[in-house]
C-alpha cells in the first residue's frame, strides 16, 4: 500500500497569463487538531497547470485520508483550495 503522495499539476478553473507561485500543505483527516503540515511556500506552477517540480509528501500512514491544501500566494487574502487524497 502506498505511504507517500506526489503532487505534479493542478486544474484551472480559469488559465492564468502567467506562471503562478503556490503554497500546498497536507495533514491526516483522522487528528482534527493537527495543523497542516508544509510542502512548499514556492511552488512554481506553469499556465498548463504543471509544477516546475513535482512536491512528494512520504512516510505516510497506509489506507488513510489526507487533506492537502493549496493556495496561491498572489491572492490577498489566500483563496483556500482543499483535495482529499485516500493512501
Amino acid at each position: 500500500m502506498a505511504t507517500s503522495f506526489t503532487i505534479n499539476k493542478l486544474d484551472w478553473a480559469n488559465i492564468p497569463v502567467a506562471a503562478q507561485t503556490w503554497s500546498f500543505e497536507y495533514k491526516l483527516f483522522s487528528d482534527p487538531d493537527s495543523s497542516y503540515i508544509l510542502l512548499s511556500s514556492s511552488a512554481s506552477v506553469a499556465i498548463d497547470g504543471t509544477l516546475a517540480v513535482p512536491l512528494t509528501a512520504s512516510g505516510l500512514t497506509a489506507g488513510q485520508l489526507y487533506y492537502v491544501r493549496a493556495y496561491n500566494n498572489c491572492s490577498s487574502p489566500p483563496e483556500m483550495f482543499v483535495q482529499q487524497i485516500q493512501l
